[in-house]
């Protein structure tokens, strides 16, 4: 009879600490959702930062080359590669030769 009655009184008491367990969960979900939010609101406001300070430098720059402060040949040594297209490649000059090239034909390999 007195385990019969603990019994039922355990089961209570774990339904109970479920329920407690199920509510402690959702609010730690709900904070971690509104911490989760407010992260990536700030990384989305950062992000924006960014492309706006890129925007600003940008506009410095062709400002100093109109203006005449920056030389013409300023504008490969800044970032030459932001004014191609998607379908080309940015290759530095390296000058007329290649140092592949130039050893290979001084040591008389073809």
């Amino acid at each position: 009879m007195l385990a019969k009655t603990l019994r039922a009184q355990g089961e209570v008491i774990m339904a109970e600490l479920d329920a407690i367990a199920v509510k402690l969960a959702r609010v730690a979900i709900g904070r971690l959702d509104k911490r989760a939010s407010r992260l990536v609101a700030r990384a989305r406001l950062a992000k924006i930062d960014v492309v706006l300070g890129q925007k600003k430098g940008l506009e410095v720059e062709v400002d100093a080359l109109k203006s005449g402060v920056l030389p013409k040949s300023a504008i490969d040594s800044v970032n030459a590669a932001r004014f191609l297209e998607d379908n080309e490649e940015y290759w530095p000059f390296e000058g007329d030769e290649w140092l592949d090239e130039v050893i290979g034909v001084e040591q008389g390999e073809k």
